[in-house]
């Protein structure tokens, strides 16, 4: 936990969706800033998880680290005038192929940790399985059952 920014990096070449969602009676903004692009941001208020912005972003190609994005989260109590910096924290969660980065904020001292929330999800097949698969029309050509099982 540190300031109301955080870097995340992603994977190179990969279609990458980023949603965030407010859960906080004062408004929250989120701002998302791929490297060597344009800042994406989003404001609102509410609660139960309220749609703040989604956008997909596709990572160049590349090698080394991966691609840094820079998520910023903050929030107003004054109806947008001024805004403060909210406490984030982050953390990353895999499962078989499917990965997301959950980003969630703190923009008061209740402890909630989801006044406004980013989560930043990709699947990633591993390269035995890319080369192993069907091609779309190896798949349309196969033939079915009488169950209409393949």
């Amino acid at each position: 936990m540190s300031g109301n920014s955080v870097v995340i990096t992603l994977p190179y070449s990969k279609t990458v969706v980023i949603q965030a969602f407010a859960n906080a009676s004062y408004l929250q903004r989120v701002s998302v800033q791929p490297q060597g692009g344009p800042t994406t941001v989003w404001s609102g208020g509410g609660f139960y998880s309220t749609p703040l912005g989604s956008m997909t972003i596709t990572t160049p190609a590349g090698s080394g680290a991966g691609f840094p994005v820079t998520v910023t989260i903050d929030h107003s109590s004054d109806g947008g005038r001024t805004w403060s910096g909210s406490k984030l924290a982050s953390v990353p969660c895999d499962v078989m192929y499917y990965s997301t980065i959950i980003i969630g904020s703190e923009d008061a001292n209740d402890n909630t940790w989801n006044d406004a929330t980013a989560y930043v999800t990709w699947s990633q097949l591993p390269a035995e399985a890319v080369r192993s698969s069907r091609t779309d029309a190896s798949l349309r050509a196969t033939p079915t059952s009488s169950t209409g099982r393949a």
